[in-house]
């Protein structure tokens, strides 16, 4: 599991950093979002659609402020 399955506490930038590094890419465990929802009905429901799969995969980090490639490959922190 990414980050070896570690609470958001224990994480550092640098461990988010080291995603775009290594080119970790998006899975059952781990979706990249550039910008964060607003509070507009139609981007909560995607937020809990996004929550809801991570969720079915057993659990996983949704990393805002990531961008990625169309290959699900993050790029740069924004």
């Amino acid at each position: 599991m990414i980050f070896g399955g570690r609470s958001l506490d224990d994480l550092s930038l640098d461990d988010f950093r080291s995603l775009i590094d290594n080119r970790i890419p998006e899975g059952p465990h781990l979706d990249y979002k550039e910008t964060p929802y607003s509070g507009r009905p139609q981007d909560i429901r995607e937020m809990l659609r996004d929550i809801i799969a991570l969720a079915n995969a057993e659990g996983g980090y949704l990393a805002l402020g990531i961008r990625e490639e169309e290959s699900g490959q993050p790029v740069e922190l924004m």
